[in-house]
This record gives structure tokens, sequence and C-alpha cells, in this order.
């Protein structure tokens, strides 16, 4: 199966799709394993780095417009960064965790190692 194919199903999956039997179980759990650990934590702390960003492109807003454009630019780029992770933790980040659980409890049964 081909790697978008297989990452499309997983994606579809954690948002309660189907499980996607024809990717492997290995592959599975490298795809849960960052999500399972993702918190919304760090959402925030990128959020605070936005709120840095900003004040510090205030201040330079105040000596030149274009030279605050940078700071006003990387503020969004950590919003961005920090909704994208506080959204998917709140939505996703339980189920997440739990497939990952199941699918560990799938890999032991089956007498596999993690790898």
């Amino acid at each position: 199966m081909g790697g978008y194919t297989a990452h499309w199903m997983l994606h579809q999956w954690v948002r309660d799709g189907p499980l996607p039997r024809q990717v492997s179980l290995s592959r599975r759990l490298r795809f849960l394993k960052p999500l399972a650990d993702m918190s919304a934590g760090a959402g925030w702390l990128y959020f605070s780095l936005a709120l840095v960003y900003v004040i510090l492109g205030g201040i330079r807003a105040l000596e030149s417009v274009t030279e605050s454009l940078g700071h006003f630019t990387v503020a969004a780029v950590w919003l961005l960064a920090g909704g994208y992770r506080i959204l998917f933790t709140r939505k996703w980040g339980q189920r997440a965790t739990e497939l990952y659980n199941e699918t560990l409890t799938e890999q032991a049964s089956q007498g596999d190692t993690p790898e």
C-alpha cells in the first residue's frame, strides 16, 4: 500500500473512521505514538510565544512598521501551531491515546515486540 493512502487511512481512523487493516501494525504504532504523546500544554506555550512576538512587534512598530512585520509573521505562525495542537488534543487526543494502547495490546497478543 502506498504511503499517502496509508497515511490518509490512518488519519481517518483517528477521526472515528474504520480500522485500516491493510496498514501494518508497526506502521499504525509509529503513526499513533506522536499523536498519543501530544499535549495541549505545548499549545499554550506556543500561544505565550506568540504573545511575546506580538509585544516585540508592537514595540518595533513604534520605530518602523516594516521592521515589525517579521515579528507579527512569527507570532502568526506560533498562533497557528498552538491553535492546531490545542484543538487536536481536545478533539482527538483521547482517541489517539486509546487507539495507541489498543494497538500495543494487539501487538502484544500477536507476540510481536515493539520496535
